[in-house]
């Protein structure tokens, strides 16, 4: 059976690429790293955000064709002003212990990001959101400030719901609650079963998923972190699938034995304009140097890259 390679770090995908192994089926693909937390609110790093995209489903998904925005957890419709968004949850969708995913599970979580004793990296993501408010069990407004194109990039994907009963009112202990590491609750296609560190995160599939369980019971998310270590694995069968840059598939050599897919990247990793003084080069400079300075800081604290 051929074994899959995605030459991108922009979305985690699932391909068919499974073997059996002691009577389980599994799918298995490396992650750059150690998880350092799995709530949605809490995770910078793309190691976590990985794991993540099997545990919790956002409000919505995106198109691969397209890159607009689809129904995923909700759907939703937009004021003619373009600053209020009703968006309707799946009412088949609950967590994955049986309880109901409702707006207020919504409103939790975007209160939960709002909090001074959160230190969750969403805030920023947050501030075009005016107003979150709750019409019933399943609906909910979301009012921005001004109309914004970037809002489901940003504030909408931030909004990817955390389970309020597992949580107290006062976000008093959201920070050292277990369920940061060990989220035995979750509303996507798996649930969380073990971490074990430098090695694995293995996950369980989601028998009560409201799209249905998955095919796939078991997925293990070995951490590898040296590309010539994941590419041997590639080679020897330990592991189905992998993430890679064009350079290392060419160390790979022969690729007879994969299914290769190419995808581009559409992203800008840094973007600064010079807000310096035109009339004062040295200050411009200055200015410049202080921007990229603040924005390397920012971004190799937020983000790691792969």
């Amino acid at each position: 059976m051929k074994r899959y390679l995605l030459l991108s770090i922009l979305l985690l995908v699932i391909v068919p690429g499974v073997f059996a192994q002691d009577g389980a089926v599994l799918l298995r693909n490396t992650i750059g790293g150690n998880v350092t937390t799995l709530n949605p609110i809490l995770a910078a790093d793309s190691a976590s955000i990985d794991v993540i995209s099997f545990l919790f489903d956002g409000l919505f998904n995106t198109d691969p064709q397209t890159a607009q925005p689809v129904p995923g957890l909700a759907t939703w419709e937009i004021s003619e002003d373009g600053l209020t968004y009703t968006f309707t949850i799946n009412a088949d969708a609950n967590w994955s212990d049986g309880t109901p995913i409702t707006a207020n599970d919504v409103l939790f979580t975007y209160n939960a990001i709002k909090n001074d004793a959160v230190e969750s990296p969403r805030k920023g993501d947050i501030e075009l959101i005016s107003d979150l408010t709750v019409v019933d069990d399943k609906t909910f407004t979301v009012t921005l400030s001004q109309p914004n194109c970037t809002v489901w990039g940003s504030a909408f994907n931030a909004l990817r719901p955390i389970p309020a009963h597992m949580f107290s009112d006062d976000f008093s202990e959201l920070m050292a609650n277990d369920f940061n590491t060990q989220p035995t609750v979750s509303s996507g296609p798996y649930v969380w079963s073990e971490t074990s560190p430098d090695e694995f995160v293995r996950l369980v599939a989601n028998a009560n998923y409201f799209k249905g369980a998955p095919q796939i019971p078991m997925v293990i998310n070995r951490i590898i972190t040296d590309p010539a270590i994941q590419n041997q694995a590639l080679q020897t069968g330990e592991i189905d699938y992998s993430f890679m840059y064009p350079d290392q598939l060419e160390q790979l050599g022969d690729t007879s034995m994969f299914n290769v897919h190419l995808f581009g990247l559409n992203n800008t990793p840094m973007f600064i304009m010079n807000w310096g003084d035109p009339d004062s080069p040295s200050a411009a400079y200055d200015e410049a140097g202080n921007l990229i300075e603040q924005a390397q800081n920012k971004f190799f604290s937020d983000v790691r890259v792969r």
